[in-house]
């Protein structure tokens, strides 16, 4: 009980909470700087990501809202399996 409902569970409760009175606007910037922020940690951070970006010819920086997502290509069960390793990234420890 301690460990969920520490006082990070409570401070994201109520920015949630706030979040339900944006308006639709504001909600995307919301969701377009979560995924802005997502984009920049996996590239920083993983490497198999890191090398996508690379051969795609893309940066983190290119992504501003979700429409973007669709320069990536799908990703495939095989191409998790045969890369397992490089999808962890280097900030979770062993």
């Amino acid at each position: 009980m301690r460990f969920r409902y520490n006082r990070d569970f409570y401070r994201l409760l109520k920015d949630a909470e706030n979040r339900t009175f944006k308006s639709c606007d504001e909600i995307c910037a919301f969701r377009n700087h979560r995924l802005r922020n997502f984009i920049e940690w996996s590239y920083n951070t993983v490497a198999y990501y890191r090398r996508l970006f690379k051969n795609s010819g893309t940066h983190p920086q290119d992504f501003k809202s979700m429409e973007d997502l669709q320069r990536l290509p799908i990703l495939t069960k095989a191409q998790v399996r045969d890369n397992l390793n490089e999808f962890v990234s280097h900030n979770i420890p062993k």
